[in-house]
């Protein structure tokens, strides 16, 4: 669980995702029906045990189309992909790796 947010006594908690995404392959990490949400802001980390890169995302969703902006990024610099997708009534987070390793990705999300 990641802390995301105090206030008056009352801490807000995240759960924290983990997904394995394997040397050159494509995996969608994340799912949400576009009807729940007008915004999500992604806080990510990929990881190959040795190097460490973060990245924050937020995708904004006004019921017609989906937009993202990466809007921080540091660490190693993996041959990683990061896209929002727009497939059917769901928005996806999907990541590419494009590395000869597989790739740890943890994530936590706020929900708008």
């Amino acid at each position: 669980m990641t802390v995301i947010g105090a206030k008056n006594g009352t801490v807000l908690i995240a759960p924290v995702y983990s997904v394995s995404v394997p040397a050159s392959s494509v995996v969608d990490v994340d799912t949400v029906s576009k009807s729940l949400f007008s915004a999500i802001d992604y806080l990510m980390s990929f990881s190959n045990s040795t190097n460490l890169r973060t990245n924050r995302m937020m995708i904004r969703n006004n019921g017609t189309t989906l937009d993202d902006q990466m809007y921080a990024r540091s660490g190693f610099n993996f041959a990683i992909g990061v896209q929002s997708i727009s497939s059917g009534s769901d928005f996806k987070l999907r990541v590419t790796n494009s590395e000869s390793f597989s790739v740890l990705v943890k994530f936590s999300k706020s929900v708008i």
